[in-house]
């Protein structure tokens, strides 16, 4: 997803020769790591030895505790945490759980803290987003009487899940084909040759060491899937049939629940109950328009969005405004825009302009930054006493609008402001600018109320440091 606008680099310990195949088709560099069970000290060789302070650094796996992580986000410019188990305090900038039915209460995160929870975030291989109609495929099966099953639960499925899905679509005969997809870490492979042997009489199709391309294909032929609560029923709810599963690891939680609550998904123990009703159009309609709703094949837009959003604040600068600073303050304050959002709808004259500005830039008492990008005038933002409350300004020059930018510098703004007053910042938003107040929502304020000023209804928002 990001290797067309990013430049990526895996870091791992001990890959096989397959999983470093595929990084490798991917990422311009793999690094080896030594294998390690001190993470404490790895975390340390990390940050001294490849860690840059302008890279954006994303991590995948449950060791990562909040030490690790503290330590590597000081070293880097972004930190981001791929979890689904929310069983640590996390210190990332982003954490990234695309389990659905998920809600922020369940995590202990830093104020800064962005979360990025359910099935919009879906993190999927590339055949994986494309819009495929999968009804129109099982009608093709259905119409042929081929009821075609597929099998998957992973790389390794050290409890041998695989066989009790292969029993469950043999007990009664209505499954004449079989794709079953194993990982080379599966040990029970001459299980599944013996129960080969001993049905002659039903197709059953072992595959190893898949690509995502290949796997993709054999999700769409087949009529319905037995797979595990993980990633791989995302796959299959993707580009698959009806979908059956296990929970066949405990981290597996979460996204079971949601499979089962959501329709998207049937337990595999009610495999013969729901099999009966596969032959009904109407139930196939339902089926599929439901799982649309959470499978849309834009989940790469979304994420990919994420780290574009760092990458402009990595090329972000900002320092307090200065005098020669005072004529593009004066562009920005006339803009129409502005004008028409603001309280105080007039035209701002320009010796009106001057004496304000002269005087605040020589105030202790107001916090006034000029933001940059590569030297060009990105906006400004403002934090100033007004009747005892700390309010914030915003304004962003045309040529940035509407690309991010807001969010971005309300935030640095209010970091700024907490390191020498620790006291909340109101803002006050024209209800009819919508843009802008989805910016300060997403620059954790909260909603205060509804207030009527000049004539004109704002909204007013709270951020508490």
């Amino acid at each position: 997803m990001l290797k067309k606008k990013f430049e990526c680099i895996f870091l791992i310990q001990s890959p096989n020769a397959f999983l470093k195949d595929q990084i490798q088709l991917i990422c311009k560099k793999t690094i080896i790591l030594p294998d390690s069970e001190n993470m404490i000290k790895e975390s340390k060789m990390l940050s001294k030895k490849f860690i840059e302070s302008s890279d954006i650094v994303v991590l995948d796996g449950y060791k990562f505790d909040n030490v690790y992580q503290s330590r590597v986000r000081k070293a880097c410019f972004k930190l981001v945490c791929i979890d689904d188990i929310y069983s640590t305090h996390f210190t990332a900038n982003a954490v990234i759980n695309h389990a659905g039915g998920i809600n922020d209460k369940k995590y202990s995160v830093e104020k800064y803290t962005q979360l990025y929870l359910g099935t919009k975030y879906a993190i999927l291989r590339k055949p994986f987003l494309k819009k495929y109609d999968a009804e129109a495929i099982i009608n093709e099966q259905i119409k042929s009487k081929a009821y075609r099953g597929f099998i998957s639960f992973g790389g390794t499925d050290q409890l041998n899940f695989t066989e009790k899905a292969l029993k469950i679509c043999l007990r009664r005969g209505q499954v004449k084909s079989l794709d079953v997809v194993i990982g080379d870490y599966y040990p029970y492979t001459a299980n599944l040759e013996k129960i080969q042997k001993e049905n002659p009489g039903t197709e059953i199709k072992i595959h190893s060491a898949l690509s995502a391309q290949a796997i993709c294909k054999v999700m769409m032929r087949s009529s319905f899937g037995i797979c595990s609560a993980s990633t791989v029923s995302y796959e299959y709810s993707a580009a698959g049939g009806i979908l059956f599963v296990f929970r066949s690891a405990s981290n597996q939680k979460d996204l079971y629940k949601f499979l089962i609550d959501s329709h998207v998904a049937y337990p595999a123990s009610k495999f013969d109950d729901v099999f009966v009703k596969v032959k009904s159009g109407k139930f196939r309609k339902e089926y599929f328009l439901n799982r649309q709703k959470y499978f849309t094949a834009e989940s790469d837009i979304n994420l990919v969005n994420i780290f574009e959003k760092f990458d402009l604040e990595r090329e972000l600068s900002f320092i307090k405004a200065k005098k020669p600073d005072m004529m593009t303050y004066f562009k920005w304050v006339n803009d129409s825009e502005v004008r028409k959002n603001a309280i105080n709808t007039d035209p701002i004259l320009l010796e009106q302009h001057k004496k304000w500005f002269t005087n605040s830039v020589h105030d202790p008492e107001k916090l006034m930054l000029i933001f940059s990008k590569k030297e060009v005038p990105v906006g400004q933002v403002r934090v100033e006493k007004k009747e005892q409350e700390n309010v914030i300004d915003v304004s962003i020059d045309k040529k940035f609008r509407n690309k991010g930018y807001a969010k971005i510098l309300i935030e640095l703004s209010c970091l700024e402001f907490s390191k020498t007053k620790k006291e909340p910042v109101y803002a006050y938003v024209n209800e009819l600018n919508i843009g802008s107040s989805k910016s300060f929502l997403k620059a954790n304020f909260e909603f205060v109320h509804r207030e009527k000023i000049n004539g004109k209804v704002f909204h007013k928002y709270v951020y508490r440091p």
